[in-house]
């Protein structure tokens, strides 16, 4: 199975509403954008990620996080799909927490089923009830 299109088009039917998003909460993140980060990357059943940013909004350095843990898949100027490890999930949340700006960020259990939304550099988020039960 090609990952990184599973992924990249469970984003498209999100965006375009082709998938509801059902059982979850909705709201505005108010806090440290590192410790949400971290609590979504570091629960027991996140297992991809995929994070869209802007090309700017990278730090130059960034890549030097994930240079050991490279994405899966990279798609459009900016988005990267990450596979969520014990192995990963440090220098995933590190270079994560390091973009300047984030459009959206999606996490899916290993059925790809989505946790977590956010957009607008996490501002509004979306927890699902898979997400609520594992933290």
């Amino acid at each position: 199975m090609d990952i990184k299109r599973k992924i990249t088009s469970l984003i498209d039917d999100i965006c375009n509403g082709r998938f509801e998003v059902g059982d979850r909460i909705d709201g505005v993140f108010v806090g440290s954008k590192k410790k949400l980060i971290d609590s979504i990357l570091f629960s027991k059943k996140a297992s991809y990620m995929a994070v869209v940013s802007f090309p700017l909004a990278i730090p130059q350095d960034a890549n030097r996080l994930i240079e050991n843990t490279p994405p899966i898949g990279v798609f459009g100027e900016a988005g990267y799909v990450f596979k969520i490890t014990s192995d990963t999930v440090k220098s995933v949340a590190k270079f994560t927490a390091s973009l300047e700006s984030i459009d959206s960020i999606y996490v899916f259990t290993e059925e790809f089923g989505l946790m977590f939304y956010a957009n607008d550099d996490l501002e509004d988020v979306t927890i699902t009830l898979k997400m609520l039960s594992l933290v």
